[in-house]
């Protein structure tokens, strides 16, 4: 849903439920900042696709919100900048939401980029990749519902209870592009989330995953690699990330060309969406593509 008009939020989520999409992702960054000293990681010059202008809207709340107004859609973060929060927190918010809508929820997280957002939040920037290590086994801990205790390097307690629990384990998916965010996926997560920006970096991603799975002794077979495609206009498109591991294919079908290609960076321009623009491209999509996503 990013770069939509907070406003249209519902009404979407509202027909995507009704075609039979899987679910909605939501992104996250708890502000911007004018003049950041941060490097955006992912790009050529070093800045977002985005203006400073676009809202985030609160992950959690607005899930919630979506997930009172549909019934089966299921909602995640892609991707949930955790080590910006306080591991807690950010358990109870989740596990809430799970426990109130079974089975419907899934938790993408990052190591974040932007050192803003750990300064003004009093997250050390420099631990963020150990943290989130930890955070993933104190998190799991905290939803199975029982006591629990943790001793780690960043987090240590005992005698710690968390209810409401979900009634199921609520799917952990990690992004990030590097080998030590590759190996966090394969060793600690049910899934990895992010974008392929082209062919090639997909299939390379894909292979990696798979040899750090292979050497962890875990079978691929129970893990998602949920991602942004290149190029998906056609069936063939489909089949064929499917059959190279895709499980699971993000998509906005108000940023992709009529090839299947990305608009993202128009559309993070500022570019209006209005919302008949949205819901006719959501009608169109699912009309063109639907099919290929069932049998995959």
């Amino acid at each position: 849903m990013v770069y939509a008009p907070v406003e249209h939020y519902l009404p979407v989520a509202e027909v995507l439920d009704e075609l039979g999409y899987e679910g909605v992702l939501l992104a996250d960054h708890l502000f911007s900042v004018r003049d950041t000293a941060s490097r955006y990681p992912y790009s050529e010059d070093g800045t977002p696709p985005w203006p400073g202008a676009v809202p985030f809207p609160d992950v959690w709340v607005t899930a919630a919100a979506l997930a009172a107004r549909t019934r089966r859609l299921r909602f995640g973060s892609s991707v949930y900048i955790a080590p910006a929060r306080d591991v807690f927190g950010l358990a109870k918010q989740v596990g809430t939401l799970a426990a109130l809508a079974p089975d419907r929820v899934a938790l993408g997280v990052g190591v974040g980029w932007m050192r803003e957002e750990f300064d003004l939040t009093g997250q050390a920037f420099g631990t963020r990749g150990r943290r989130l290590d930890e955070m993933i086994d104190v998190m799991r801990a905290l939803w199975a519902g029982d006591w629990t205790e943790y001793h780690g390097r960043h987090y240590d307690f005992a005698g710690v209870r968390m209810l409401p629990a979900p009634s199921a384990p609520v799917p952990l998916w990690c992004g990030g592009y590097s080998e030590r965010a590759l190996h966090r996926a394969a060793a600690l997560c049910d899934g990895w989330i992010g974008v392929f920006s082209d062919a090639d970096r997909g299939r390379g991603i894909i292979a990696a995953l798979r040899k750090q799975l292979e050497e962890l002794d875990r079978d691929p077979a129970g893990f998602r690699i949920v991602a942004s495609v290149p190029a998906l206009g056609s069936v063939e498109a489909v089949e064929e990330w499917a059959q190279l591991g895709v499980t699971d294919v993000i998509v906005q079908p108000w940023a992709v060309s009529a090839r299947g290609d990305s608009t993202e960076r128009h559309v993070g321009s500022g570019a209006a969406l209005d919302l008949s623009t949205m819901i006719s491209a959501v009608e169109s999509f699912a009309a063109r593509l639907a099919p290929a996503f069932r049998a995959a």
